[in-house]
């Protein structure tokens, strides 16, 4: 334990004398060893790494052969100078830990991970930007999906037993969504779905009644559902530099 105490004292003099003990010539100390591995190393490392990278940087400089502890050295070194562990206590914050054994040169890793910061932080916004633009674009080309969806709904649930007023109002929603996806497909230049919807909304239409029996009327409002239900995923509008092509 001698070595280990022995060059603990002579870490904190060449510590405080950092410059003008290299000015006289003096041999490296264990600091300057642990830093130049560190750089060598990226930056970062995990003790271990360290270990084999000072003891190829100084084994000569540091008679690391001639002391039995220098692994504990090591350690202690970059504990006493990093402000991350509670053993700190030169006052010089040269090491941060970067978890599960793996330390870092702060100096060259500072710059790196604000730029992996707003890097990461960019590249969130843009994944979030590109999901409500997809939303967008669900909707923007397909505007008539939720009233499809929701005319499809009452159609199969008319198959239940309801007060009359909710047969008023299904032939009130069907018409009114006919209408307007006969609309969009007419604007769409798909003239199937126009004729098709402009059917469906006669059929439904509340001012001129057609008065039909439950046998009929069950299997019309089935088939009206998955009419409603293909529309608002088959029907959408083109894409504008398609239509400039046309």
């Amino acid at each position: 334990m001698a070595c280990f105490w022995d060059v603990r004292g002579i870490l904190n003099a060449d510590t405080r004398n950092q410059h003008s003990s290299s000015k006289k010539g003096e041999a490296m100390t264990w600091l300057d060893a642990i830093k130049e591995a560190l750089e060598e190393l990226g930056g970062k490392g995990s003790l271990e790494d360290i270990y084999k990278k000072v003891q190829e940087i100084g084994h000569k400089k540091l008679s690391i052969e001639k002391c039995d502890t220098w692994r504990d050295t090591i350690r202690q070194t970059i504990y006493d100078h990093s402000s991350d562990s509670e053993s700190f206590r030169s006052g010089v914050d040269i090491f941060c830990h970067l978890g599960h054994g793996i330390w870092g040169l702060r100096d060259m890793l500072s710059t790196t991970q604000t730029h992996k910061h707003f890097g990461n932080e960019l590249v969130e916004s843009q994944q979030k930007e590109a999901e409500n633009m997809g939303e967008q674009n669900i909707f923007d080309k397909r505007p008539h999906l939720i009233p499809a969806i929701i005319a499809a709904t009452m159609l199969l649930g008319a198959l239940a037993r309801w007060p009359y007023g909710y047969y008023q109002l299904l032939r009130l929603v069907v018409c009114g969504v006919s209408i307007y996806i006969a609309v969009m497909a007419y604007q769409w230049q798909k003239m199937w779905a126009m004729w098709v919807f402009g059917f469906i909304a006669v059929l439904f239409n509340p001012l001129i009644p057609i008065h039909l029996s439950l046998e009929i009327w069950q299997p019309i409002d089935i088939v009206c559902a998955a009419l409603f239900i293909v529309i608002a995923f088959v029907l959408k509008k083109a894409d504008e530099g398609k239509k400039q092509e046309d």
